[in-house]
């Protein structure tokens, strides 16, 4: 495709060699990317959880005076029309085949892979969010600027590693995520477990496609730390003084945290370092 004056991939904007690349994307995911890369969306697409619009690692106010064009599985293509992409980047995920085709018939389309399309011999070494940056930055000529921004990140976990100290090998910390009618933890593939091992935290995980826990299987998940990822936005008094909760030793030595899901619940680079503020604010430091 030949650069034009104006290139629309739906997800940022641009400016590169005088040419002005004005991007949006069909999932939030894209946008968190391309807002580490240094590119302002002009469009998105949100999630529907628990029956409340959302973003996962990244925050309305981040993506304020961008177009929202709808649900992530089934976004408004009048809307993305409006926007006049050159370059549609849409999720490889639900159902995409169909959502490629209509995509396709408003602008060039490219699915950007996700997760589930990593072999299952390396869901555990792959770091998801970390390839999809440089799948991103390959597309639109970013590939220093994702390295920098990798960088960056890997300099917060080695700060966070010296922070630590003597705790580092002492801790062993559990994510147990509430809400929507479910208890559930991570699998050693999921971007939290990934945060978690570049800092070197032992932490209990799940094998993949096993995430759903039970009240009776909660216990299991006592640990030195637990995060609890508060999907229902409730307030911390009501996990606390859950009998669920409060029967755990972690939670009795005041060594549990309520923290959001819009925080703990990204795929990207940006939901990974806000992963990284809330351990720095939430773990010990060395004594």
């Amino acid at each position: 495709m030949a650069i034009a004056q104006r290139l629309s991939l739906v997800g940022g904007e641009y400016s590169r060699n005088h040419h002005c690349y004005i991007c949006s994307t069909c999932a939030s995911i894209r946008i968190r990317k391309k807002a580490a890369l240094g590119i302002k969306p002009i469009g998105f697409a949100s999630y529907n959880s628990g029956g409340k619009e959302g973003l996962f690692g990244v925050s309305f106010e981040e993506v304020k005076g961008t177009k929202n064009v709808g649900d992530s599985l089934q976004p408004s293509l009048e809307k993305i029309l409006m926007l006049k992409p050159d370059l549609i980047l849409s999720s490889d995920f639900g159902n995409a085949h169909q959502k490629y085709k209509l995509l396709s018939a408003i602008a060039p389309t490219v699915s950007v892979p996700n997760d589930a399309d990593i072999p299952a011999i390396d869901w555990e070494n792959k770091t998801y969010f970390k390839e999809n940056l440089r799948y991103i930055a390959k597309l639109i000529g970013q590939e220093i600027k994702a390295e920098e921004v990798l960088n960056k990140y890997q300099k917060r976990t080695e700060e966070l590693k010296k922070r630590l100290g003597n705790h580092l090998q002492q801790i062993e910390v559990s994510v147990i995520f509430y809400g929507e009618g479910y208890i559930w933890t991570i699998a050693k593939s999921d971007t939290i477990s990934h945060v978690l091992t570049d800092i070197g935290l032992r932490h209990k995980f799940v094998p993949r496609g096993e995430w759903n826990l039970s009240i009776e299987t909660i216990n299991k998940y006592d640990a030195d730390v637990l995060f609890i990822v508060d999907v229902d936005e409730r307030s911390p008094s009501f996990y606390f003084q859950n009998p669920m909760f409060s029967s755990l030793k972690v939670v009795k030595n005041n060594r549990a945290y309520v923290v959001s899901q819009e925080n703990w619940r990204g795929f990207g680079i940006s939901g990974a370092n806000k992963i990284l503020d809330d351990l720095f604010k939430y773990l010990p430091e060395a004594t």
